[in-house]
């Protein structure tokens, strides 16, 4: 996940098909990460700096990213593959028109307010409602209709990664099988930042799970990957080389007593697209959604994913902050 700050531009790449961590990174005021043409991310992703922000239009305001995640979908875009392709064009740079900021999801604060905005106000923080704004960057200036103020009682790690991974887990969770006290799911890439989220809000509602991790993760030992799932409230994790042994049926036999559905399981896999949920709440949803994973947040009940910052001075060139990134995304990508 990539998280960026104004003063500092904070890259934060959470656990997933990737990495297991989050990283985020720091760079000053007007820069951003741009691609001209998708491709590998390590070889087209590079910095740039702009100009200040103009004055904000009617209708619109002027943001400063706090902290901006890198995630799998990001990175997909880049490469070209993901299924949806819209990517934030990158007009403000002072290059041309025919560039582009990634990223979805970013923890912003309102700088300025344009003529016509009502019930948000400078200094509120804001999260991103419509996909591909181009979060890697440090200001920027956004429609007020895609944007949500972000309740109070979020972490900047929770609140930054709030819009894609955690309305996943919620409304699979909620919306498709009608899951009750003491159900059992099954979920593969479990130690991925939405796995964490299925498992921490499953828990709140009694339901167990089984979860689903490779037996070897990057370098990662499995030991602590599994201490850590069971921290987050797993009731049982299991690798894919167990599930491959004939024994392995007959042990969720009995760690269920026969309660868990092949075809419950079944849906919840096939339910998990990204951001299907945005095209699918109204705005009043959307908000409630945020309410209510918030307050998951600040009872303890749904932690930061694992992540890492990483820092890139004010002081730095753009080829240096390039290489940084670079570097980063090279990682991810193995």
């Amino acid at each position: 996940m990539l998280s960026v700050r104004s003063v500092a531009h904070s890259i934060s790449r959470t656990q997933g098909s990737f990495s297991h961590f989050s990283t985020s990174l720091n760079l000053r005021d007007n820069r951003a990460f741009i691609f001209e043409s998708t491709g590998t991310p390590s070889t087209v992703v590079r910095a740039v700096s702009y100009p200040s922000l103009s004055d904000p239009a009617p209708n619109t305001v002027n943001v400063k990213y706090l902290l901006s995640p890198i995630n799998p979908s990001d990175i997909n875009r880049i490469e070209g593959f993901h299924l949806y392709p819209r990517i934030s064009s990158a007009t403000t740079l002072g290059e041309c028109s025919d560039v582009f900021v990634a990223g979805s999801e970013g923890l912003a604060e309102i700088m300025a307010v344009g003529s016509g905005v009502k019930g948000i106000k400078k200094g509120d923080r804001v999260v991103m409602l419509k996909e591909q704004l181009g979060t890697w960057r440090s200001q920027a200036n956004v429609q007020v209709e895609d944007i949500i103020q972000i309740p109070e009682g979020a972490s900047e790690v929770g609140a930054a990664t709030i819009t894609i991974n955690p309305p996943t887990a919620y409304n699979m969770l909620s919306d498709f099988v009608d899951l009750k006290e003491g159900d059992w799911i099954i979920q593969n890439g479990a130690n991925s930042a939405v796995g964490q989220a299925v498992i921490q809000i499953a828990a709140t509602r009694g339901v167990k799970t089984i979860n689903l991790v490779r037996s070897r993760s990057e370098g990662l030992n499995l030991g602590a990957i599994k201490k850590e799932l069971y921290g987050l409230g797993a009731t049982q994790v299991a690798t894919y080389d167990d599930i491959a042994h004939r024994s392995f049926r007959e042990t969720v036999r009995e760690w269920t007593r026969g309660n868990v559905s092949t075809s419950s399981s079944l849906a919840l896999s096939g339910s998990l697209t990204h951001g299907g949920w945005y095209a699918e709440r109204t705005r009043v949803e959307r908000e409630q959604l945020m309410h209510n994973l918030v307050g998951l947040m600040k009872d303890g009940k749904l932690k930061n994913p694992m992540h890492e910052i990483l820092t890139i001075g004010e002081d730095e060139e753009d080829l240096g902050a390039s290489r940084k990134l670079q570097a980063v995304l090279r990682e991810m990508v193995k």
